[in-house]
């Protein structure tokens, strides 16, 4: 299947479905690019499977505040912070991608008020995302989400204001 689904998810479709339908595959790939999708077919073409299976491709990576307590539900939890984070043991992180945090300036830009607007702040993140390291980690992040669910940790109270937010939909 062209979409990224978890393994145990997509050993399943295949299993009882087998190979998915047009719309399903095309539909797929488009929500998987983060792209807003409407899926139009006919009745028994397999779109209500689509949506459904659609919010499995976005769930597999999740987001959390890295202060928050470990659950079981979230797999490989990844930092994704310039700067390690005040009063924070290395034993409540699996893995450090600082290359995906936010670069110090636009930080310090933010938090300043300076830059004001968020759509701002989300170009010159993902801009910044471009660069080859921070693509590396991307693949290396991608790779992860493929074998099992991952939690993006950074230590911005607003999900909606915050880079990992930013980055989760970027994956998706």
């Amino acid at each position: 299947m062209a979409a990224e689904f978890l393994p145990a998810v997509a050993d399943w479709f295949r299993e009882t479905y087998g190979e998915p339908t047009y719309p399903q595959l095309h539909g797929w790939q488009a929500i998987s690019e983060g792209h807003h999708t409407l899926i139009v077919a006919p009745t028994g073409s397999g779109k209500t499977l689509a949506a459904f299976l659609a919010e499995e491709l976005m769930m597999s990576v999740r987001t959390k505040r890295v202060y928050d307590p470990r659950s079981p539900g979230d797999g490989t939890r990844i930092l994704v912070m310039r700067l390690w984070p005040r009063g924070i043991k290395k034993s409540r992180v699996d893995r450090w991608l600082k290359e995906l945090g936010a670069e110090i300036p636009l930080i310090r830009a933010w938090k300043s008020g300076t830059l004001t607007s968020w759509p701002e702040f989300r170009r010159r993140y993902l801009a910044g995302l471009k660069k080859p390291v921070a693509r590396a980690q991307i693949r290396e992040l991608k790779a992860l989400a493929k074998k099992g669910r991952v939690t993006l940790l950074c230590a911005c109270p607003d999900e909606s204001r915050c880079h990992r937010g930013v980055l989760k939909r970027l994956l998706a």
